[in-house]
């Protein structure tokens, strides 16, 4: 004989609600799946952070006492030994970029030569595959640029290419008072022209730049050994670049 299994009137409902929690149970593993896997792309960098104070705790790593500043073109880095930073504001762009704009104090030594530098900087940032925000252009990019425009025209004005000193120029022409200048300085032989300190200050339009500089070499008639203080201003490129200098140059 075969007996038949009936079942309570609660058993249904029962069921029901098992299955209910089931699937409220697989949304919430699946939210949370999402979380782990997109939450460092969607809030910006690790953790949950927004992108805004990720960047600034980027820069609060990288600007500190010690800090080494790549210069492009140069092999010699900026030692800082002193940073000193404003809090920086942040201009998220959309997902992948944004621009940090932030007063930055820096005194250190870019081989023999002492820098102290006053002023602005905008940092752009973008985000990589990973969603981890970086500068691509480091983290003091106004500084860096100026340092090596300078570092540039030093060492044209050793090697007397006067070429060189004018592709740095605003000017197609240089003017005459340096093309005299520049002939005085070509006529030294063991030619030495070295900087003792550059000062900068940055501005959003210009960096203007008080140089101490000596000039050493031999004239046929006597030997030369210069020292004076020379100001100078940078300016952005027409095509925003780099910087180039305004005259004078020298």
């Amino acid at each position: 004989m075969t007996s038949a299994r009936t079942e309570g009137p609660g058993s249904g409902r029962h069921r029901q609600d098992g299955f209910r929690a089931l699937g409220s149970a697989l949304v919430v593993v699946l939210a949370l799946s999402a979380v782990v896997l997109l939450g460092p792309r969607l809030l910006g960098g690790t953790g949950f952070s927004s992108p805004d104070a990720r960047i600034q705790g980027l820069l609060h790593d990288a600007l500190r006492d010690g800090t080494l500043f790549d210069i492009p073109g140069s092999d010699v880095p900026l030692r800082a030994g002193r940073v000193r930073s404003r809090l920086p504001t942040v201009d998220v762009l959309d997902a992948d970029r944004a621009v940090a704009v932030i007063t930055l104090d820096v005194t250190g030594t870019f081989g023999d030569t002492q820098v102290s530098s006053l002023g602005w900087e905008r940092i752009p940032f973008e985000r990589d595959a990973r969603g981890r925000w970086h500068a691509p252009q480091g983290m003091a990019p106004r500084l860096t640029a100026s340092l090596a425009a300078l570092e540039s025209r030093r060492a044209a004005l050793e090697a007397g290419a006067s070429d060189a000193v004018d592709a740095l120029s605003t000017e197609a022409a240089p003017p005459a008072q340096e093309l005299s200048r520049m002939r005085a300085l070509q006529a030294l032989a063991d030619r030495r022209y070295d900087v003792e300190a550059w000062l900068l200050r940055s501005e959003r339009d210009r960096v203007e730049v008080a140089e101490r500089y000596r000039v050493r070499g031999t004239l046929p008639e006597r030997p030369v050994d210069e020292k004076g203080l020379r100001n100078l201003t940078l300016v952005p490129s027409a095509d925003g670049e780099g910087l180039l200098f305004s005259p004078p140059l020298m």
